[in-house]
């Protein structure tokens, strides 16, 4: 299982950051040491930043390497010496980084962990062109690369055990859909607050991409314990404080693992997933101050321009009546509720002060009444927010995030509460529908609003499928996606990039046959 692991903390030796060599006066003389100076940082991600950061604080000065993928990536930046490698196989290309070291004149070479770290032919040969190699000698690769051995020789050496400790490694995947890979932009991301018994070895940062052209793990969390438990049960209260929007990731699944007794308890094996599966994936409940949660802070980011009430959200003055709805369509293959619509309509009662009406198909209206919202401005796509409901505080992170032209899906809502993910589509209200020509102009598609016309994304005579970008629009300074309400072919661009339309204008026709055979 590659993203939890569980390990004993042994006491271990500094890392060798000395080099030595014999002085030649006599076979009982003391080696002659030499200070590492400058060392290359022979890998990627939260490795080469924790090794970056060690070597930058004992004042020996760093070289990092990266990839074409990773040319834009946080180890790539941390050292003002930075290497090409071009190809994004290239970090395991041993001669190749060999003779970026002699070339740059670098006295030592750092693998990091995996690629290289464990190839002894490699840590012969570094030392063979006179690189030192801050690892372990070949022959320890040998001994402690096998596992069983290696446990002998640490028994053996009386090394002793000090608690216990445990690691998981974040991952951009997701486990309810048989552990499938991600990978995208981190839109929002916020990590546990790190302590002497809380680490964070992370490779990414807000607004980085994960590639999937390596190996997706976004960070490693490790945390410390007196035991076992106390371990486990401090890594669940760090990973309920994680905050990822952008891309799936494996969290809610190892928060999950944190709370299996048969976890706990060590009872743990290669089978452990396929045994416990109906308690690793059985479906939870959305409550209904999720969905009031995630309206009012889709709210709070639809005024976020205008001047704030306050402290507090509001429609428009204090004192004027009015409301809102939302239609939010549940994401979430960790719920029962996955694929279910529900209407919020939430309705501003006094300044600061909110009633809410939750429908749910097949279901009565709920309705809640005096619920007390304030919120922050909303600096980046996050708003937090604290909401009194009747008997109960919760505070709360809404992000709302707009696809761009390339996607076709809908904007999302994602709720963090309790420690808790929710991830929502946030449809579009039946007017929009309308001026989009989604049901009433089939061969057309029409400006929803006063616009004015940023790019056309298709060209005449296209063939398109339902939901491709369109035309791409700005009104009242944000960008709209028009999608294609069909299959079709494209008859006419009715508008070029810089026209000023009004709400209602056609701004793409389509062949009236291939509209026909559509609806």
């Amino acid at each position: 299982m590659r993203s939890m692991k569980a390990k004993h903390r042994l006491a271990r030796p500094l890392p060798r950051l000395l080099s030595t060599a014999a002085t030649g006066v006599s076979a009982s003389a003391a080696p002659q040491i030499t200070p590492i100076t400058s060392l290359l940082i022979a890998n990627r991600g939260e490795i080469a930043l924790r090794i970056h950061k060690t070597a930058d604080r004992l004042g020996i000065r760093t070289t990092t390497l990266y990839t074409d993928p990773d040319a834009s990536s946080q180890h790539a930046a941390c050292s003002p010496h930075s290497l090409s490698l071009g190809n994004p196989k290239a970090y395991l290309d041993g001669d190749r980084i060999i003779s970026l070291a002699k070339q740059h004149g670098i006295q030592a070479l750092h693998p990091g962990y995996g690629f290289l770290s464990e190839n002894p032919a490699f840590a012969s040969r570094c030392e063979k062109e006179g690189i030192v190699f801050v690892g372990p000698p070949a022959k320890a690769m040998h001994d402690m690369g096998d596992k069983a051995r290696s446990k002998e020789i640490m028994t053996a050496a009386g090394v002793p055990c000090r608690g216990a400790a445990i690691e998981a490694r974040i991952y951009a995947e997701s486990p309810e859909k048989g552990f499938m890979p991600d990978s995208g932009k981190l839109v929002h991301l916020t990590t546990p607050a790190t302590d002497p018994d809380v680490r964070i070895d992370a490779g990414f940062v807000q607004g980085d991409t994960v590639s999937e052209a390596y190996d997706g793990m976004i960070a490693k969390l490790i945390v410390r314990g007196r035991d076992r438990e106390t371990a486990i049960r401090r890594l669940e209260l760090a990973l309920r404080d994680y905050e990822v929007v952008g891309l799936s990731t494996n969290i809610e699944f190892l928060k999950r693992m944190c709370r299996s007794p048969a976890f706990i308890e060590g009872d743990v094996e290669t089978g452990f997933i396929e045994k416990w599966k109906d308690e690793l994936f059985a479906p939870r409940v959305i409550t209904d101050e999720v969905f009031v949660q995630a309206a009012l802070g889709s709210l709070t980011a639809q005024l976020a321009s205008e001047a704030p009430h306050g402290g507090s959200l509001g429609f428009g003055a204090p004192n004027t009546a009015s409301e809102r709805s939302f239609a939010l369509k549940v994401l979430d293959a960790y719920s029962k509720q996955d694929g279910e619509v529900v209407q919020v309509t939430v309705s501003q009662t006094s300044p600061g002060m909110f009633s809410a009406t939750v429908t749910r198909k097949g279901a009565e209206p709920v309705v809640i009444e005096k619920i007390a919202c304030t919120s922050s401005t909303p600096k980046s796509l996050a708003t937090k927010l604290t909401t009194f409901f009747p008997g109960e505080r919760i505070h709360s992170t809404v992000v709302r995030t707009t696809p761009n032209a390339t996607e076709t899906q809908d904007s999302k809502v994602v709720v963090f509460q309790h420690g808790v993910r929710t991830e929502l589509a946030l449809l579009p209200p039946k007017w929009f529908e309308k001026a989009l020509g989604l049901k009433e102009i089939a061969a057309s598609v029409v400006a929803p609003m006063p616009c004015k016309v940023l790019r056309n994304e298709v060209a005449e005579g296209e063939v398109v499928k339902k939901g491709a970008p369109l035309v791409v629009i700005e009104s009242m300074k944000m960008e709209t996606v028009i999608r294609s309400p069909q299959d079709g072919v494209v008859k006419k661009l009715t508008h070029k990039e810089g026209d000023i339309c009004k709400a209602g204008t056609v701004l793409v026709l389509f062949e009236e046959e291939a509209a026909n055979e559509a609806s």
